[in-house]
């Protein structure tokens, strides 16, 4: 599943219209409706708030054409992530300190899952802390 941030729109047709244009033709995809299981607005609607859209896929070679093409979104006010459980949001989200702390020593370091990377070595897996060797 992916989630999708863009504008509010009210019925399902308009939403799978949306989301269609925006994945199968601005990122140049070729997704169309028979790709797509199924399309939910996540959360309750509030002003001037911005719903998620989940997106459930058919495949998932679908969804890593879309997860691969997202940079061509750079430019638009539409984002597309994967979807993570809350655990796992939370430990990416307790990460981020030690990412930028990595990337300040001039590290090449991502996060990958629940698992910083640092030169291409995993130091950091989620509750787990540093050791004696892994300081940065």
């Amino acid at each position: 599943m992916l989630c999708c941030y863009e504008p509010e729109n009210e019925s399902y047709s308009d939403l799978e219209e949306s989301i269609i244009k925006v994945i199968g033709l601005k990122m140049e995809t070729g997704i169309d409706s028979t790709d797509i299981v199924k399309i939910k607005r996540l959360g309750k609607p509030s002003a001037g708030k911005v719903r998620p859209i989940l997106v459930k896929l058919a495949s998932y070679k679908s969804k890593l054409l879309i997860l691969n093409n997202g940079k061509k979104l750079a430019d638009t006010k539409f984002g597309i992530t994967q979807d993570r459980s809350p655990e796992v949001r939370e430990t990416r989200k307790k990460l981020i300190p030690f990412l930028k702390k990595a990337r300040e020593t001039e590290n090449k370091a991502v996060i990958r899952g629940r698992k910083l990377f640092v030169n291409w070595k995993s130091i950091y897996a989620g509750g787990a802390k540093f050791g004696a060797r892994n300081k940065l």
